[in-house]
């Protein structure tokens, strides 16, 4: 029994970016941000808003959900904060949505500023009645399991958000646009 892996591993007590420079950077062309990082820092060009709304800056909340599974993603919800940015890693798995309407509407309802997943998410239609923008790589109907594990918290561990933006644990700032 002492293998077995768990479920769950929260990370609850990181530094989060400073409302000030939430603000500052708020509207800021996606662009200059990223030269100003040494020109890096962009989402991997594969990963695009998916509803209406595009625009967003907050502090990152890192989610390793895993393949098929969004049990991290829904606990990630309990340690949000308002203005905070989801960032879940599937690992760049593309067979079932990680989040539809009613888990971006829960993030709302926690003051959840935006959702940026390497994977693919569902419900278009509710996504954009709730408001909030989300970057995935695509849509797919297919529903996730709730098992685990997942880690919330820790820093993005999936290549394809990882290698755009590295510089991306919990609590740092995170901007994005659909406008580059």
């Amino acid at each position: 029994m002492a293998d077995k892996e768990k479920a769950l591993t929260i990370k609850r007590d990181f530094i989060r970016a400073a409302l000030k420079f939430v603000i500052q950077f708020r509207n800021l062309p996606i662009g200059n941000v990223c030269d100003a990082q040494d020109r890096v820092g962009a989402l991997d060009y594969r990963i695009k808003p998916i509803g209406e709304a595009s625009q967003f800056c907050g502090t990152a909340l890192t989610v390793d959900s895993g393949p098929r599974d969004n049990l991290a993603a829904w606990a990630a919800l309990e340690i949000a904060k308002p203005g905070d940015i989801i960032l879940i890693t599937t690992g760049g798995h593309l067979t079932s949505s990680v989040a539809g309407d009613l888990y971006v509407g829960m993030a709302k309802n926690a003051g959840v500023a935006g959702i940026i997943t390497d994977g693919v998410v569902r419900d278009i239609s509710g996504i954009n009645e709730v408001g909030i923008p989300v970057f995935a790589r695509g849509l797919c109907a297919n529903s996730p399991w709730k098992n685990g594990p997942g880690r919330d918290g820790y820093g993005a561990s999936s290549a394809s958000l990882e290698a755009a933006a590295s510089h991306r644990s919990s609590g740092n700032l995170c901007p994005a646009s659909g406008q580059c």
